[in-house]
């Protein structure tokens, strides 16, 4: 199932994918963007055995082919256009031997993500209902309702740059805004003529969009990376905090030594508020 969700009145998206199989194993894909353009994306998959899920998954399956009230087969497919304040829901079957796929799309009550989809408020046909119910349902018996989603409460954002080879000898995470509303910052311009230099600076709209740098200084092995994971407004006086993830390959791995310089450089929605940034290690597997 796949929940699109307007962020920022329109100027953003944020998409969450569940997959789930019949073995019971399961994907969560969720990406974040701006104007069009992708800002970060992450994936979750399933652990431990498959088969804990495999029972959940056949009652959903009940659910969706015969329980009266819920089932869709015979509902119209209905591509939607949900506009800016509520989330599209669609709800897509897959079967393997026939290599078929059907779907049922349906707007929610609101703008709401993968966590607080509720039937209240969705459109008055009977279709939408069970569209959101049941992607209720599988969201429930599959992430339940403790699960950590990635970009919960995030302004939207647009990757501008990434990698891990740069010129840019920053330890911190920078933010950069116009003082004036209209001309680049002198610190940034000397920041990307270092990062490429004889390039041209990145169209940014400085009346209403702010430039977030992510780093951590040198690494010296390979797989180390950084992301821009979340712009927060917090408190009453709406401050931003950025949150940043070091992704850092997990234990037993064994990578190369090498010196790399992982960088995310991001434009988002420009806030006037004091700002700061929090930074989180992430340990991921071997290989991935």
């Amino acid at each position: 199932m796949t929940v699109e969700v307007p962020l920022g009145g329109g100027l953003g998206l944020k998409q969450q994918v569940l997959t789930w199989n019949s073995d019971g194993a399961w994907t969560l894909f969720e990406e974040i963007g701006y104007d069009g353009r992708g800002g970060d994306e992450t994936t979750v998959r399933s652990s431990g055995l498959p088969i804990a899920f495999a029972a959940d998954y056949q009652a959903v399956l009940h659910d969706f082919n015969e329980r009266e009230g819920t089932r869709l087969w015979g509902l119209g497919g209905e591509d939607r256009e949900c506009g800016i304040g509520r989330s599209r829901v669609t709800f897509h079957v897959r079967d393997n031997p026939t290599d078929s796929i059907a779907e049922w799309q349906r707007c929610a009550g609101a703008a709401t993500s993968l966590r607080g989809l509720t039937t209240t408020e969705v459109e008055p046909d009977d279709g939408a209902a069970r569209v959101v119910y049941l992607a209720m349902r599988t969201r429930d018996r599959v992430l339940g309702g403790d699960f950590e989603y990635a970009y919960t409460g995030s302004l939207p954002f647009a990757t501008v740059d990434k990698g891990t080879q740069t010129e840019i000898e920053e330890e911190q995470p920078k933010l950069f805004r116009s003082p004036d509303g209209r001309s680049a910052p002198a610190e940034w311009k000397r920041i990307w003529n270092e990062h490429r230099p004889g390039s041209s600076l990145p169209q940014v709209d400085w009346a209403a969009e702010m430039v977030v740098l992510a780093t951590a200084g040198a690494r010296h092995e390979l797989g180390d990376s950084i992301e821009v994971r979340k712009v927060l407004l917090v408190g009453e006086e709406r401050n931003i905090s950025v949150e940043v993830v070091q992704r850092v390959p997990g234990d037993y791995c064994a990578p190369a030594r090498r010196d790399v310089w992982p960088y995310h450089i991001v434009v988002t929605p420009r806030w006037e508020g004091s700002f700061s940034f929090g930074m989180r290690v992430e340990r991921v597997p071997c290989g991935v």
